[in-house]
């Protein structure tokens, strides 16, 4: 019998032989990801750009907080310059950099919700207080890029998104990415302001409740009105079809003046209300599901009610034969 001691050191050679071996750096040598800086190095960032005392870029917060404020001051030119604007034309950015910024916060107004405590307050992207999620997202350390949001226009997402650039004459600046920027104008055309919001006193966009503007309230309440008055109004119109001397079709209109009505009425309200309102994301995440439990709830009351209607004259057919 072999010697226990003798069998044991032969599985631990072979168990070191199967392990591999830690790779060791060569002396004065860096690990890959921390020989890169935490910011896009460019030669120059908006130098179009008339410069404006006292805009400071240096966290995201700060950027954002100059963009926001500035936007509700009418200022667009001090709100440029939170954006990346150098795949445009040096002599043009000016110009461009006011209405992109004008379009981007006419977005943000109505589809991107945050909270500041979520937006760093670091020049190096870092929140202080580190979640379990941006753990297993990988984004410990120096950020060189946050995103703010994804929206949708079909089956294509868009980020907006901050990045963090250092011009080779100045420190490093958090600024809308450029590639944000480019987006400006689809997204503008997607979710910017609808034909309605045109003849909407101005009061009524400034005022919010619960992030929603007074006037998107008093449309919604509108829309409720309109849509309940148009069901009503399909229930009455189904009525002399149930008293008909048609025995299938009286049976099916009758069935539907419930369920059908509501189903008028929930979609004349959820097409006005998507199309005229200009529905944030957050509101329409809340609203489709809502909606499409509202149409289950018709149907099977709908196949309830025709069931109930159409039992009795089954039976009756069949005591005839």
């Amino acid at each position: 019998m072999a010697d226990p001691s003798a069998r044991l050191a032969c599985l631990m050679a072979l168990a070191l032989a199967w392990c591999p071996a830690p790779a060791l750096a060569a002396p004065g040598s860096k690990e890959g990801p921390k020989d890169q800086p935490p910011y896009t190095e460019v030669d120059r960032l908006n130098a179009g750009l008339p410069a404006v005392a006292g805009i400071d870029l240096g966290t995201p917060q700060a950027t954002l907080e100059n963009f926001i404020l500035s936007c509700d001051r009418g200022d667009f030119a001090a709100a440029s310059h939170s954006l990346n604007l150098n795949a445009i034309a040096v002599d043009r950015q000016a110009e461009e950099g006011r209405i992109l910024a004008r379009q981007l916060k006419e977005v943000m107004d109505r589809q991107v919700w945050f909270r500041w405590d979520e937006v760093p307050d670091r020049p190096d992207g870092q929140t202080d207080e580190v979640s379990l999620k941006r753990e297993a997202e990988g984004q410990e350390g120096p950020q060189s890029n946050l995103k703010l949001v994804t929206l949708y226009i079909g089956e294509r997402d868009y980020e907006i998104r901050l990045e963090r650039v250092k011009p080779a004459d100045g420190p490093p600046v958090w600024v809308v990415s450029g590639q944000t920027v480019r987006h400006i104008p689809a997204l503008h055309a997607e979710f910017g302001p609808s034909r309605i919001e045109a003849y909407v006193p101005s009061i009524l966009k400034r005022v919010k409740f619960a992030k929603v503007r007074l006037w998107q309230w008093i449309g919604f309440a509108l829309f409720v009105a309109a849509g309940a008055l148009l069901g009503r109004l399909a229930e009455k119109a189904l009525g002399p079809l149930a008293r008909s001397g048609w025995p299938w079709i009286g049976s099916i209109a009758e069935a539907l003046r419930g369920p059908g009505s509501m189903v008028l009425g929930l979609w004349t309200f959820y097409f006005l209300a998507t199309t005229s309102l200009g529905l944030a994301g957050p509101i329409l995440t809340v609203l489709d599901p809502l909606c499409i439990a509202v149409l289950v709830v018709s149907l099977v009351w709908f196949l309830r009610r025709l069931i109930v209607f159409l039992a009795p004259r089954r039976l009756h057919t069949a005591g005839q034969r």
